[in-house]
């Protein structure tokens, strides 16, 4: 059985550490992750531009009948290459459980995880 964190392999989509930390401590959302691969395949730059390559993506939690209001906020960073951009998963938490966290904390991690300057 593929694990969430298996989900993204072969594609220019990377999880970084601080996805699968914030991963491990939500339910399984296995649904919504091969969703959010597929949107990503199709429209790297899916989402709300936050800043610098910085998107935040809201969807559903279609498995608990959870809409986009409510739901999941997952903070992607596209980084522009020759052939294909890459996307790195660099947050994910659930709406109802985690205020918006600030444009300055997801530079900042995504500074730590050396995916921007």
């Amino acid at each position: 059985m593929e694990k969430q964190t298996e989900l993204f392999g072969g594609t220019d989509i990377d999880m970084l550490p601080s996805f699968v930390e914030c991963l491990d401590k939500l339910p399984d959302i296995k649904s919504e992750l091969k969703e959010l691969r597929n949107i990503l395949w199709d429209n790297p730059s899916y989402g709300s531009h936050i800043s610098g390559g910085i998107h935040k993506i809201r969807m559903p939690i279609s498995s608990q009948n959870i809409g986009k209001s409510f739901g999941l906020r997952i903070i992607t960073v596209v980084k522009s290459r020759q052939i294909r951009p890459k996307v790195y998963l660099l947050w994910v938490y659930w709406k109802t459980k985690t205020k918006d966290i600030p444009r300055s904390k997801l530079k900042e991690i995504a500074r730590n995880a050396g995916v921007i300057d």
